[in-house]
């Protein structure tokens, strides 16, 4: 019995069948990040891969056919929680670098908008750390610019409904936008 031909890790309808691998071939940045994530004590099946679908949403599948027992009973990636990215890691971070108290910064905007405005600045000064930054094999394969509906296209955002919304969604999405 075959089993996890694709594996793919995104909350959008229809995603695995419209996932194309890049390459069969890892990248050099993939290859970074699976060598920085081992030397945190961390683990990625060596048949698993990034992919890219046409909405530019990111996945992993399997190159090759996972045996179910060994997916069964082991994981197929453990990532340790000192190279997670929380609200708790940029709060320090950012007190550490820039001496600002981040709590201050949550009293001002609230609790959900003053966590991700923290970590969007933290994720933005690792970035600019470029080589530098203890996260960049991370940050490195994160999309240069962001998606955005509203710089999109009509014909992607299209793409992109049909990917995330059930039927009956698109239809109301539709009639509220036209």
């Amino acid at each position: 019995n075959k089993v996890l031909k694709q594996l793919c890790f995104a909350f959008v309808r229809g995603c695995a069948q419209s996932s194309q691998l890049i390459s069969q071939e890892l990248g050099s940045d993939e290859v970074l990040l699976r060598d920085w994530i081992r030397a945190n004590g961390g683990y990625i099946h060596h048949d698993l891969m990034l992919t890219e679908n046409t909405a530019g949403i990111r996945g992993i599948v399997a190159r090759n056919d996972i045996p179910e027992k060994y997916v069964q009973n082991f994981p197929l990636v453990s990532i340790p929680q000192d190279i997670w990215g929380t609200i708790e890691r940029a709060m320090s971070d950012l007190k550490d670098d820039f001496n600002v108290n981040m709590d201050g910064v949550m009293d001002l905007l609230g609790k959900d908008i003053g966590q991700q405005f923290i970590l969007s600045i933290w994720l933005s000064h690792q970035r600019m750390q470029n080589e530098d930054s203890p996260w960049f094999p991370y940050i490195n394969l994160l999309p240069k610019q962001p998606p955005c509906a509203w710089c999109m296209s009509e014909e992607k955002l299209e793409e992109g409904l049909r990917l995330f919304c059930p039927p009956d969604s698109q239809q109301l999405w539709e009639r509220s936008c036209h």
